[in-house]
């Protein structure tokens, strides 16, 4: 699903939105940033455990930034989106929903 590159954080937060076709800015917590393997952070099993498999065709928002001392550092924060892609795919047996994923 979706991989952060290039953030070199020892703590950082991941946040995401329910998949839509349009922005609306309503992020939930999804995780601690995880640690990178070969330079890149795996957040796929974050989302989908928040969220379940997208819909094809839908766009999915994560917002990333680093905590420093326990505070929130805005002025690193990275937003990001991507598009689900048409084909149906598969992570550990579970399928694509029809309504978004679970709310929460």
């Amino acid at each position: 699903m979706k991989q952060v590159v290039g953030l070199h954080w020892e703590n950082g937060t991941i946040s995401g939105q329910t998949p839509s076709w349009a922005y609306c800015g309503d992020y939930r917590f999804l995780g601690l940033l995880p640690a990178p393997v070969e330079h890149v952070s795996d957040i796929t099993r974050l989302y989908i455990r928040k969220y379940g498999v997208p819909p094809a065709n839908t766009r999915i928002f994560i917002r990333a930034w680093q905590q420093v001392e326990g505070w929130e550092c805005r002025g690193q924060m990275r937003l990001t989106e991507a598009l689900v892609p048409a084909r149906a795919w598969v992570l550990h047996g579970q399928r694509p929903s029809r309504a978004g994923g679970k709310k929460g």
